[in-house]
């Protein structure tokens, strides 16, 4: 099993999901992940992709909500791919369904590449 493989098959267990990013800006998975207040969110690259992406990655409904559901930002406009490091979603963060997406450095959308959503819950 490779590691993608395996990160899919846990999120399903999991309230702190991992979402991956190729080199184009294509975000997986596709389908509905739940994060919870106080949980996390991991941004990877994608290990079938030749090239990593060096945008940001952003949550969005019906504006940026990147610093109010994000806790560790450390000053950055959306998050970064981090193998290593999680995205602590704070504790009073916003309810709701948010699109998941690649964006350039000036904080626009890319064009015709895949979302994923995250569902942020109390639980």
């Amino acid at each position: 099993m490779t590691r993608n493989q395996f990160a899919k098959d846990i999120t399903k267990f999991s309230t702190n999901p991992i979402f991956t990013v190729d080199g184009s800006g294509n975000v997986t998975p596709t389908a509905v992940q739940d994060a919870a207040r106080g949980g996390s969110i991991l941004i990877h690259n994608s290990s079938s992709s030749t090239t990593h992406w060096t945008g940001y990655v952003c949550m969005y409904d019906s504006g940026c909500h990147c610093q109010s559901i994000i806790d560790n930002l450390n000053s950055l406009p959306h998050m970064k791919v981090n193998e290593t490091t999680a995205y602590s979603i704070k504790s009073n963060a916003p309810l709701g369904d948010y699109e998941v997406y690649a964006v350039l450095d000036d904080g626009t959308p890319v064009a015709n590449a895949t979302n994923g959503t995250a569902h942020i819950g109390n639980t």
